[in-house]
C-alpha cells in the first residue's frame, strides 16, 4: 500500500527525498511520531514533514523498519541508523545496531567503534572495543590510527596493560600522531611503570626517544634505573580501593577498607607472603577509609576513619584471626581520621590524626584491652599530620610530617622527647624499624632516610623510592 501510495496521508522528506507514509502506522510504531501527529503540533495536519538530521540514504531504511520491524544493517549505514534512532527514540533499533557492531570489531576499526560507542552511549560496544584494543595492543600499535584514540582511552590502556614496554611504544606513537609535545609525553608517562621494563629496553628504546631528552625526562630515567633495585611482588585485581589501610601480620599483609567510586568499603584481604596468595577475610562491621589498622595478639584492630569526606568516626572494631569473627570495641574518645596505630610494650596506642573540626590532634590514647577502655597519655609535643609512627625497643617513634618531626614516646614514664629532625619533609611517607634504625621512606619525595637512636643522627640512603606519592605503607614481614 505504501509503495502504491494508497491511503497515504503524509510524505516525510529526508534531505530532499520524499517518502510516502501513513500517519497511523508511524504513530503506532514510533513514540516520536505519536507525539507529532496526536498533539496540536502543526505537523499533525501537514501533508509533508521535513525530517532534519536524517539523510536521504538513512530515511527510507528507517521507514522500512517502522513498517516491518526489519532493516538490513551494514558497516556503511550503521552510524546513520544510530543518528536516526537517537532522534526518533528508537531504542530497539539502536540495540540491534550495537549487536551488529559487536560482531564487526577488528584491529583496523576498534578505535573508531570505541569512539562510536561513547558518542551514542552504547556501553556494551564501549567495553568490548576497549577490551579488544587491550588484548590486541601489540598488533594495534602498527595498525590503528592513533590520532583517533582519545586521551582517556589511552590512559586506561597505559594504567592496566600488563606489558609496560608495549605501553611505552603506544604512548610514543600516540603523542607523535597528536601534538608531538614533549611535556605532554612526560606528563602521560606517569601512567607507564618504566621500572617494570627491562634494562635493555630502557637503555635502547627509552633513552633513544627524543621526547625524553628534557630535564624532566632525564630525571624519570634516572629514577627508573634506581628503581630497578626494587621488585614488584604482586598485583591484586580484586582489591581496587584507594585510601585503604594495611598492616603486617605473621602470615603477610592485611588490607582493609578504602574508597571506591566515592563509596566507603568494608572489604578485607590477606596477602600471604610465603604462598603469594590472596585470601578474602570477613568484611568489617563498618565500611570506612583513611582509618588506622594494626595486628596484635592474633587480632586485627581497626581505628577511626571516614564514612564520607566530612563524616568521621570514632568506631573501633577487631577481627579475631583465629575464629574470623568481628567484634565492636569501645570507641575512641572522639572521631578521628588519618590517625596512627602502634604497639609498644605490648600496649596499643593511637596517636594524632585529624578530628571532625579539621584540627590536627596531638593527643595520644592507650587501649586497655582487658577493660575495653581508653586512657589518655601525654600529648605529642607537636602534631604529626602526614607523618608516620613505628615502635622500637618498647618506645614509639613519630617521624616525618609537614613539621619534619622526629620524637619518641616512652610508655614507662609517659613522656615525649624531641629528637634531631630528618633532612626531608617526607609528607605521607612510611616508616619502620630496620636493622636497629628507624627508616622513613618516600612520601612526597623519593628519598629514604634512616635515624640512628644511639647517635641521634639522620643519614640518606643512596637507594631511591620506585615512585613518588604512591607508597603508603612500609611493612616488615
Amino acid at each position: 500500500m505504501r509503495e502504491a501510495e494508497q491511503l497515504v496521508d503524509v510524505h516525510l522528506v529526508f534531505d530532499g527525498t520524499r517518502v510516502p507514509c501513513h500517519k497511523v502506522i508511524l504513530a503506532g510504531t514510533c513514540e516520536y511520531f505519536k507525539r507529532m501527529f496526536l498533539t496540536n503540533m502543526s505537523e499533525s495536519v501537514a501533508t509533508e514533514v521535513s525530517m532534519r538530521g536524517i539523510s536521504s540514504t538513512t530515511g527510507p531504511l528507517i521507514i522500512d523498519y517502522l513498517y516491518s520491524k526489519k532493516t538490513e544493517i551494514t558497516v556503511d549505514n550503521a552510524q546513520g541508523l544510530l543518528e536516526a534512532s537517537g532522534i526518533l527514540m528508537l531504542d530497539t533499533l539502536k540495540q540491534n545496531v550495537e549487536k551488529f557492531l559487536l560482531e564487526e570489531i577488528e584491529v583496523e576499526n576498534c578505535v573508531p567503534l570505541l569512539n562510536l560507542g561513547r558518542l551514542y552511549e552504547m556501553n556494551l560496544l564501549l567495553e568490548a572495543t576497549r577490551k579488544f584494543l587491550f588484548d590486541h595492543l601489540d598488533e594495534a600499535i602498527d595498525t590503528v590510527e592513533m590520532k583517533e584514540l582519545r586521551e582517556e582511552d589511552l590512559v586506561h590502556v597505559l594504567r592496566n596493560h600488563a606489558s609496560q614496554e608495549t605501553c611505552f611504544c603506544m604512548l610514543q606513537k600516540w603523542v607523535r600522531c597528536t601534538d608531538g609535545n614533549a611535556d605532554h609525553f612526560t606528563e602521560l608517562l606517569q601512567h607507564v611503570q618504566l621500572s617494570e621494563c627491562s634494562k635493555q629496553f630502557i637503555t635502547s628504546t627509552v633513552l633513544g626517544e627524543e621526547m625524553m631528552a628534557s630535564a624532566q625526562g632525564l630525571q624519570i630515567i634516572q629514577r627508573t634505573l634506581q628503581a630497578k633495585d626494587w621488585k614488584l611482588i604482586e598485583r591484586c585485581s580484586r582489591f581496587t580501593s584507594i585510601y585503604y589501610s594495611a598492616c603486617a601480620s605473621p602470615e603477610g599483609i592485611i588490607f582493609s577498607g578504602g574508597d571506591r567510586d566515592d563509596k566507603p568499603r568494608n572489604q578485607c584481604f590477606l596477602f600471604c607472603a610465603k604462598e603469594r596468595e590472596w585470601r578474602t577475610l570477613p568484611p568489617m562491621i563498618k565500611a570506612r577509609y583513611y582509618h588506622a589498622s594494626i595486628y596484635h595478639n592474633s587480632h586485627l584492630y581497626i581505628f577511626g576513619g571516614r564514612f564520607t569526606d566530612t563524616s568521621y568516626t570514632a568506631s573501633v572494631e577487631a577481627l579475631n584471626m583465629k575464629t574470623l569473627e568481628w567484634s565492636q570495641l569501645s570507641s575512641l574518645p572522639f572521631a578521628l581520621t588519618d590517625c596512627h596505630a602502634v604497639c609498644a610494650s605490648n600496649k596499643l596506642f593511637v596517636l594524632g590524626g585529624e578530628d571532625s573540626s579539621s584540627t590536627f590532634s596531638t593527643e595520644v590514647h592507650h587501649y586497655d584491652s582487658p577493660l575495653n577502655t581508653w586512657r589518655s597519655c601525654a600529648p605529642m609535643p607537636e602534631d604529626c599530620y602526614g607523618g608516620s609512627a613505628a615502635s622500637f625497643h618498647d618506645r614509639v617513634f613519630v617521624v616525618g610530617s609537614r613539621n619534619k618531626s622526629c620524637m619518641v614516646y616512652d610508655p614507662r614514664v609517659d613522656s615525649w622527647t624531641m629528637l634531631q629532625r630528618p633532612q626531608m619533609e617526607h609528607m605521607w611517607g612510611a616508616s619502620l624499624e630496620w636493622n636497629e634504625k628507624i627508616v622513613i621512606l618516600g612520601g612526597e619525595v623519593d628519598s629514604i632516610e634512616e635515624y640512628c637512636p644511639e647517635s641521634d643522627q639522620w643519614s640518606k640512603w643512596d637507594l631511591k623510592m620506585p615512585t613518588q606519592n604512591t607508597m603508603c605503607f612500609a611493612l616488615k614481614i
